[in-house]
């Protein structure tokens, strides 16, 4: 498994094709926050009702564990920080956000003996799976298998395997 981070999230979105005031304005929202949270304020209590993230919202910011190398932006914003704290005001992907890291998990290695029987059933089932879709493939050549509804013609590859 790898090194995870669970982590909280207060994100203002930016929307597409927004002007410079639009920008100034949601950067000016998440600077505010990120004054009510260095006054005390909850992270949980802004979270959920500052977040314009729906699944954030929800769970008052907490966005559980995530890989913390699925998203450089993410490894980058976590990266300084301990438990517990929460970050600058960041530009992100969709906007701006204050993250706030609340646990660490380093990564996990399985011992090869505890992993072998696992990793053979899912190669077993790996090669079955491609046995059987050549073996379809095959007998749809054979017969001359022809798709002849358009909304499903786009699903048929232009070559066979």
């Amino acid at each position: 498994m790898p090194a995870m981070v669970r982590v909280g999230q207060i994100q203002f979105r930016v929307p597409a094709n927004a002007s410079p005031q639009e920008i100034e304005a949601v950067k000016a929202r998440a600077d505010a926050t990120l004054k009510r949270l260095r006054a005390g304020e909850s992270f949980a209590v802004l979270a959920g009702a500052l977040t314009e993230n729906p699944q954030g919202k929800v769970a008052e910011g907490d966005l559980g564990f995530l890989p913390v190398n699925q998203d450089a932006w993410l490894q980058k914003a976590v990266a300084d920080l301990a438990p517990g704290q929460y970050s600058e005001v960041l530009k992100s992907p969709v906007g701006y956000e204050i993250i706030q890291l609340k646990d660490k998990r380093d990564p996990l290695v399985t011992p090869y003996a505890n992993a072998r029987g696992a990793v053979l059933a899912q190669m077993r089932r790996e090669a079955i799976r491609q046995g059987s879709e050549a073996y379809a493939w095959q007998l749809a050549k054979q017969v001359g298998v022809t798709v002849e509804i358009d909304e499903l013609k786009s699903a048929l590859p232009q070559t066979t395997p």
